[in-house]
């Protein structure tokens, strides 16, 4: 099965005593909507600073 990729705007920034942020994006996804076997990927990108980071992590249904 082929998952579309999610784009969220739902997300919480928050700026910390140090002066560097937290931020927080949550996006569920339904067991059946996923093949047995799932790659999960996260990008978070700031452009004006130039910074982008990656995340995965491989999920089992069930």
């Amino acid at each position: 099965r082929n998952i579309p990729e999610r784009k969220n705007d739902n997300s919480t920034i928050k700026l910390r005593d140090d002066g560097l942020y937290n931020i927080l994006l949550r996006v569920a996804l339904l067991d059946e909507d996923l093949p047995e076997t799932t790659i999960v990927k996260c990008l978070l990108s700031i452009s004006k600073a130039l910074y982008n980071v990656s995340r995965k992590t491989v999920y089992y249904a069930g």
